[in-house]
């Protein structure tokens, strides 16, 4: 295709489009696309999804995910519900001292998060990673 655009593909293969980048109507034009596809492949003998998947070149699968490396004071307290003592810097630079029993550790934005319940308040709390200066296992 001259481009690969939604609307693009769509004027190239004959598919009426109207008010691009509406959801409805770019969901009805990937179906009209989809189905202007199927007809043209069903021509080269393209006609089941083992044909679709071979036509593209096989199998895709879903990237592997690293798995991330814990600090052995999170790992630890994750695998036996315990709790950790963290020195934490704020994102405004003040230094608290928490208690904290971790649940979960995400990626978000590039930054690894320590999900928490933090038992100053015994609330939910999520905590920067970079941002922990200090972990112990608390006493």
């Amino acid at each position: 295709f001259p481009s690969n655009r939604l609307g693009s593909v769509a004027r190239y293969l004959g598919v009426n489009t109207c008010g691009e980048h509406r959801a409805l109507v770019d969901v009805l034009t990937t179906k009209a696309l989809l189905e202007q596809m199927l007809i043209d492949l069903s021509e080269v003998g393209v006609s089941t999804l083992d044909h679709l998947v071979a036509a593209q070149g096989g199998p895709l699968g879903w990237p592997r995910r690293e798995s991330i490396p814990l600090p052995p004071e999170i790992q630890e307290a994750l695998t036996g519900d315990g709790r950790i003592w963290i020195r934490y810097l704020s994102a405004g630079g003040r230094e608290t001292h928490r208690e904290v029993t971790p649940l979960r550790v995400t990626v978000r934005g590039g930054y690894l998060y320590l999900v928490a319940v933090c038992h100053l308040r015994n609330e939910q709390r999520t905590f920067r990673l970079d941002r922990v200066l200090e972990m112990a296992p608390a006493v």
